[in-house]
């Protein structure tokens, strides 16, 4: 991967529609993907990622915009897609939203 900094860290949640914004699970806080690595960066591997999906029973890919289910999707999607451990799930984003009438 190219990218840099929470992008490409472990513990980065990001946003469902924004991506390069995010949450971060560590700190507990919003965080933006601007190439600044912090101390506690760790980098994705798909050790982690599949302990995860058998854990939790499923990973993001963001690229796809989809939900992986098991191990060979991951494996097929993590060298050339952006695989995440969790996504943030804004909830509130339909109330703000403007609306098509």
């Amino acid at each position: 991967m190219s990218k840099v900094g929470c992008l490409c860290c472990l513990y980065f949640k990001p946003h469902i529609y924004v991506s390069s914004a995010g949450y971060c699970s560590l700190k507990g806080r919003c965080v933006f993907g601007d190439g600044v690595v912090c101390g506690e960066y760790r980098d994705k591997v798909i050790d982690d990622l599949k302990k995860v999906l058998s854990d939790v029973g499923w990973v993001y890919c963001v690229t796809c915009r989809k939900t992986l289910v098991d191990e060979f999707e991951l494996e097929d999607h993590f060298n050339s897609h952006d695989v995440v451990a969790d996504v943030l799930i804004d909830e509130a984003v339909s109330d703000e939203a403007p609306s098509a009438d």
